[in-house]
């Protein structure tokens, strides 16, 4: 028998090894043993303390499934796309003179100082009056459906107006019979209140005794307001870089949520909205309640409508009515989607005192920016509505929807704006929403690669209330963590929803709550719950177009016969949408020039039998003649089968102006050269 002669200190380290992987097993075991759930951040099941970001330096977003490089707000490279803009202001309306008329919260009135430069040596007197309008719905002079403004009876201007019940005020000056001024005014009235908090539910006003069944209880009650504020076309990149003074002051002042990772899952505003704000693709929308181009959206799930029927008052507000979300080459609403609804006053006002159009939007409704007119209407809303629970969902364009450098003179406007808020103390009890829908779509700036990943990652910022950090930390631990991960305009849906009754986020149900299956992850999670990172661009929704996860790109050869193939297949695929849609008005493209392409191998496309790729996602684009439009399409190439197909859309890079003026649209008018 052999004597062990193995010395005591071996058994002692033995056995404390032995002890201290128990321990650990013990307080962290292997997720694989307990369930699927590997991938999802530890956050509610081990602390409510805030955990470090998810990321390393150099990556807006760095996961398993999802690798998303940081992009230089500045660089020498690129600092020439970024010249300030010759417009200025819109000083110019009016040869120069200063409003005749003006307003607060309740008030219109006067301006008496204004006077002289009206009369001028006129012996005559200045006639002013006012007048409410509100709008129908009616046939439009196309196929399309449209608001109609109607206007109330005239009322002399002659001191001070308190407009109690109006919420749109058109004003006509005249001197000598010959109109010398023209301006539109809203108004926010301060909500009837409500004796019965039941009758916010149509059913609540038949009588008990008719009732089959007992009503069931009501709604949780809301404890806060959403604000949502979006300015379209603005990347993340382009915020810090054109209003950096408000970013600096939203950090600074108010621990500021930025979702780094945040995706765009299609290539314009309504794909993109109508996510957030339904939870479905387009051509789910186009399936549930919008079957042609011609309805209207009136049947649709707009998460409005939740929000109403658990109690809130409900705003929707969109400025650049001709381009507007709803109504660009649609029908809109034949009622009202909301209990204010501003649409009205844009498509009005800009209709007779727009001005200063330089591409699509007007900038200026008189002389004012129309981009400080909508967050001045948001602030009244916000101060009539003190004393109620809201969820207002308010749009901008025309400030920044064409231009990468216009949105510089909105940084000012905007912190002036979330100032005001947080002075009149509405930030203590409502949540702050600030987003937008994509990047710009087009122009020099948009053809460089930086411009193609900024074009798919728009801004989300989050102002939460102290409170909520304090009553729902897990949640806002899971939101300051999911900062670093990929998320979607379904993401911020499924946010809306919680937001409907913050009941559901309180900490002891997030601590239970282990997520899906890894195998079955949803494609819209709750910001304020586990997004996995295991969740790619695929499980989220994001077509491969428009996926910023990027492994590593190769440029390759234009002069590549498998490249000029693409371009083929890009172009006939093209060719093909026309003729399926307008036989006879667009000329059939060619292709002109291939201006890039670089490939990525396919996160699906490794063989599990030789571990070698079958698949390339090809990045290409074009120019095709007649027209000179710039086109870019990401196509996967089979090296197996020697198919290539289009993956997702096609974006067009250019403007196409006059080219599709036969076209009416939205979609074709990107490809049509017209005939």
């Amino acid at each position: 028998m052999l004597h062990d002669r193995r010395p005591k200190w071996f058994y002692l380290i033995s056995l404390f090894t032995v002890f201290s992987t128990g321990v650990y097993l013990y307080y962290y075991p292997n997720p694989t043993s307990v369930d699927n759930n590997s991938s999802y951040h530890p956050l509610v099941t081990q602390a409510d303390d805030i955990r470090a970001e998810p990321t390393r330096a150099g990556y807006f977003v760095y996961s398993n499934a999802c690798k998303i490089s940081e992009l230089p707000v500045r660089n020498e490279r690129l600092e020439h796309y970024f010249e300030p803009e010759s417009f200025e202001s819109c000083r110019g309306w009016n040869d120069g003179k200063p409003r005749l008329v003006g307003s607060n919260r309740t008030f219109l009135f006067i301006i008496k100082s204004a006077l002289p430069y009206y009369v001028g040596n006129s012996t005559g007197s200045i006639q002013c009056n006012y007048r409410a309008f509100t709008w129908k719905y009616e046939q439009g002079s196309n196929k399309y459906g449209t608001m109609r403004t109607m206007y109330s009876r005239k009322v002399p201007l002659t001191s001070p107006v308190q407009i109690l019940s109006d919420e749109f005020i058109r004003v006509d000056c005249s001197l000598d019979k010959v109109e010398v001024y023209t301006d539109f005014f809203s108004f926010v009235p301060e909500p009837t209140p409500v004796s019965d908090p039941q009758s916010r539910d149509p059913q609540s006003r038949v009588p008990q005794s008719d009732l089959p069944v007992p009503r069931p209880p009501d709604p949780p009650e809301p404890e806060y307001s959403v604000l949502v504020v979006g300015i379209d076309a603005v990347s993340r990149q382009n915020f810090l870089r054109q209003m950096s003074r408000t970013y600096k002051y939203l950090d600074t002042h108010y621990e500021l949520v930025d979702m780094r990772g945040y995706n765009k899952i299609g290539d314009n505003t309504f794909p993109n909205l109508v996510a957030a704000l339904t939870g479905m693709s387009e051509k789910e929308l186009e399936q549930t309640c919008y079957p042609t181009p011609e309805s209207t959206f009136d049947d649709c799930p707009f998460l409005w409508k939740n929000f109403s029927a658990a109690g809130f008052k409900t705003l929707y507000a969109e400025d650049s009515f001709g381009m507007s979300t709803f109504n660009y080459f649609k029908s809109g609403f034949a009622k009202s989607p909301t209990d204010t609804f501003y649409n009205i006053f844009s498509k009005e006002s800009e209709a007779v005192i727009g001005n200063t159009k330089i591409l699509n939007a007007h900038l200026c409704m008189g002389s004012q920016l129309i981009f400080k007119t909508v967050l001045e209407y948001a602030l009244k809303y916000t101060s009539a509505l003190r004393n109620y629970f809201y969820f207002a969902f308010v749009w901008t364009s025309s400030l920044t929807h064409d231009y990468l450098n216009l949105p510089r003179l909105g940084d000012s406007i905007l912190q002036k704006f979330v100032k005001n808020l947080n002075k009149n103390g509405h930030l203590n009890r409502t949540i702050l929403i600030l987003t937008s829908d994509h990047g710009l779509r087009w122009g020099d700036f948009r053809e460089t690669y930086q411009g193609h990943l900024e074009e798919r990652l728009p801004f989300l910022f989050f102002i939460m209330p102290q409170t909520f950090k304090t009553k729902y930390r897990v949640a806002y631990s899971n939101l300051l963590y999911n900062q670093h991960r990929l998320t979607t305009p379904y993401d911020l849906h499924e946010t809306f929803k919680d937001l409907i009754d913050v009941s559901s986020l309180k900490d002891e149900l997030l601590r239970q709550d282990r997520g899906p299956d890894k195998d079955n992850i949803p494609r819209g999670i709750s910001l304020f719950r586990n997004i996995p990172d295991t969740r790619g661009c695929h499980q989220a929704g994001i077509p491969a177009h428009y996926c910023t996860c990027h492994n590593k790109l190769i440029r390759t050869s234009l002069e590549s016969p498998t490249v000029r193939e693409l371009s083929q297949t890009l172009v006939s695929h093209i060719n093909e949408v026309l003729l399926k849609n307008l036989t006879d008005k667009c000329h059939q493209l060619k292709v002109h020039k291939i201006l890039s392409a670089q490939y990525e191998q396919s996160i699906f496309s490794m063989s599990s039998k030789t571990g070698n790729w079958t698949q390339r996602d090809y990045t290409i684009s074009i120019v095709t003649v007649p027209g000179l439009a710039i086109f870019e399409s990401t196509m996967r190439y089979d090296l197996i089968l020697d198919t290539k197909d289009i993956v997702g859309d096609v974006s067009r890079l250019n403007v196409y102006a006059n080219q599709s003026r036969c076209v009416d649209q939205a979609r074709l008018k990107l490809y049509c050269y017209c005939r």
